[in-house]
């Protein structure tokens, strides 16, 4: 009975957020089952080669002209049909950044954008290849950079939503960025944490917790720059990090060498997924430092990808305290068991 007795496990990176791990909570009878991922196509999708005109001007466009790569942007009723990456406004807006609007004292502002990731409907980052990949990160950091430049912004996040139950309203691959001049929460409390630790101790606690995944078999994939590994404290069952192995705070300025790395672990990790569980919906963040610590080497960046696996009740939602029925180390387990061989997952998204 000892090995199902509920644990109680602290986030590294947000100690005030706590995870129960009770894997005799998974043994209850499940009647509803999870929904499948939303691959259908019946409407024109804005995001498609073609349909640029659906969409606000780019930003920025990465595009192949002969056999030259170049950065573009596009202004008024001219769009390029030669991209290979796309960077728009979003047409719905969480965050504004017309300056022209100032009778709002408490006007949202900031950017919301719209990465397309490639131009092919169909596919997602474990079907991309890594050079792929490698193109739509180069696109997304020069974006994010000229964001930055902007004195007014102060916190930015990156993340991707997969499956209509992870929030995705198309299902074209794209990500999403938002910028903002007020708080965005987990990240300053991500850097309090590590400026906490810094400033005490002289530590950086993803380092730590990088360290220990490795000690406690919790590391699901490594190359010469990343690991990709199962949290200490996760708040849904196989919820994978992937972190550079060397104390980085931010991958703004990676060369191609370091971008090859990053798209190959990224990869890597989404395929689990896909081969492994299933492909489930899920929400994936990059957290990159605050602003107001850039340059200090204070802050690790790393990614956090969520399954939508285990619906959240009360505890969850009004506590700030997640149930995890599969610990990190079963999960790790479970995840290098698929790799090796042919492996057909109890969880069912279909």
């Amino acid at each position: 009975m000892g090995s199902e007795y509920p644990r109680i496990r602290y986030n590294p990176l947000i100690p005030s957020r706590v995870t129960i791990i009770s894997t005799v909570r998974g043994k209850r009878p499940k009647i509803l089952k999870a929904m499948d991922v939303e691959v259908s196509r019946n409407t024109t999708c804005p995001f498609c080669p073609g349909n640029e005109g659906l969409t606000p001007p780019a930003t920025l466009v990465l595009r192949k002209v002969g056999k030259d790569l170049i950065f573009d942007r596009e202004e008024g009723d001219v769009r390029f049909s030669d991209w290979i990456v796309r960077i728009i406004p979003n047409k719905y807006p969480a965050y504004i950044h017309d300056r022209s609007i100032n009778e709002l004292k408490d006007l949202a502002f900031g950017y919301h954008e719209v990465i397309v990731e490639c131009r092919d409907h169909g596919k997602q980052p474990p079907t991309m290849s890594v050079n792929e990949l490698v193109l739509m990160f180069r696109t997304l950091f020069k974006r994010v950079k000229e964001i930055l430049s902007n004195e007014l912004i102060r916190y930015l996040i990156i993340i991707r939503n997969y499956g209509s139950r992870a929030g995705a309203s198309i299902p074209h691959p794209h990500m999403q960025l938002f910028a903002s001049h007020s708080l965005i929460p987990i990240i300053e409390l991500e850097a309090r944490t590590f400026e906490d630790l810094r400033n005490t101790l002289g530590t950086c606690p993803l380092c730590q917790e990088l360290k220990r995944a490795e000690e406690g078999g919790r590391v699901v994939y490594s190359n010469e720059l990343f690991k990709v590994f199962t949290p200490w404290a996760p708040r849904q069952p196989y919820e994978l990090w992937m972190a550079p192995i060397r104390h980085e705070e931010s991958p703004l300025n990676y060369g191609d060498d370091e971008l090859k790395l990053l798209a190959d672990a990224f990869k890597k990790a989404l395929s689990l997924y896909r081969s492994c569980l299933n492909d489930p919906a899920y929400n994936l963040w990059f957290h990159i430092t605050p602003k107001r610590l850039l340059g200090t080497d204070t802050f690790h960046w790393h990614i956090e990808i969520e399954p939508v696996i285990a619906t959240w009740g009360g505890l969850e939602r009004g506590g700030g305290a997640y149930i995890v029925t599969v610990s990190p180390e079963a999960s790790a387990k479970e995840f290098s068991n698929c790799v090796r061989r042919p492996y057909k997952h109890k969880y069912k998204t279909n």
